[in-house]
């Protein structure tokens, strides 16, 4: 597999680790609070929230783990 494809892969594999657990959770924490929203503020809501949690938490977390399980 040629270098930059293999980056390539596991950039999209740390973002998929990263996302998805933290788009459940949000949803789950949030869903009680913004049931009642229309969909666009319901989006906009939980992207203020995702996006730090992503940028500070899950990216970084992801980051090591697959690291680990890679051996890179």
């Amino acid at each position: 597999m040629n270098h930059r494809v293999k980056e390539l892969f596991i950039l999209s594999l740390i973002g998929m680790v990263a996302l998805y657990p933290s788009l459940l959770i949000v949803s789950i924490v949030l869903d009680p609070y913004i049931k009642d929203f229309t969909l666009p503020t319901v989006v906009l809501i939980e992207s203020i929230v995702i996006a730090p949690i992503l940028q500070v938490i899950a990216l970084p977390l992801a980051y090591n783990f697959i690291k680990r399980i890679t051996g890179l």
